[in-house]
């Protein structure tokens, strides 16, 4: 009888747990490297684990506001061998993507018939030897 009063108590008090858990590690600012597995996970949109491979040195800054859900990720890459060909391919990876270009930023709409919501931003950007991703997603209802 004991084991059941435990078992349905843990599944009663563990959900929430877990859900203030994971708010509280997402919510915020965080910088990491793309060898944090565990971070790299959690803070890394989709949309950028698929990027190509630019260099083994890389700085992600992640801050996600839980009050208007918009998600800023920078990456910055250095010591690149052959930064342009790397730019190159960086950019042709993100004009893959359905969008159209304003401020040498590319832009995509989840829905095509309104551009004022629920879009994702990429800027690619040279800052002398150090290559720079700019992500910038917004869910709003």
């Amino acid at each position: 009888m004991r084991k059941w009063i435990f078992i349905i108590s843990l599944s009663l008090i563990l959900p929430p747990i877990i859900t203030y858990g994971w708010f509280a590690a997402t919510i915020g600012e965080h910088q990491y490297h793309k060898k944090d597995i565990l971070y790299y996970w959690l803070y890394t949109p989709d949309a950028l684990k698929r990027l190509p491979w630019i260099s083994h040195d890389d700085v992600y800054y992640f801050s996600y506001n839980p009050d208007n859900q918009n998600k800023y990720v920078i990456i910055q890459w250095s010591n690149i061998h052959q930064l342009s060909v790397k730019k190159k391919m960086l950019i042709d990876y993100i004009q893959h993507k359905e969008g159209f270009k304003k401020y040498d930023c590319l832009w995509t709409y989840l829905d095509k018939n309104s551009i004022e919501d629920n879009y994702q931003r990429y800027c690619v950007r040279q800052k002398g030897k150090i290559l720079e991703l700019e992500f910038f997603e917004t869910l709003s209802h």
